[in-house]
């Protein structure tokens, strides 16, 4: 798995779907940043994430709004920070 609990973590890929839904998908989720808060027992390698996400999805003739709550662990990159040393012991001196 790409996240663990609590990470905080950018969405990078949409799962396959038809075309014009992973579009609109697209449009509206990469880039976001969400919180894994828990595993989804629903589905397999998914986080439910700290902060629901209102969507549009063009189903034709009409678009169809819906809440995105869970996402697929392989979606999300996480966000984590460098270790910052007090000291930087790898610099060579001159």
């Amino acid at each position: 798995m790409n996240c663990k609990l609590g990470d905080m973590a950018c969405v990078v890929r949409i799962p396959d779907c038809a075309p014009d839904v992973k579009a609109a998908l697209e449009a509206q989720l990469v880039g976001r940043f969400v919180r894994c808060v828990a595993l989804a027992t629903e589905c397999a390698a998914s986080w439910l994430i700290e902060t629901p996400i209102a969507l549009a999805v063009p189903c034709w003739p009409t678009t169809v709004e819906m809440t995105l709550t869970a996402i697929e662990d392989f979606c999300l990159q996480p966000v984590r920070g460098v270790p910052v040393h007090d000291e930087q012991l790898d610099e060579v001196t001159a």
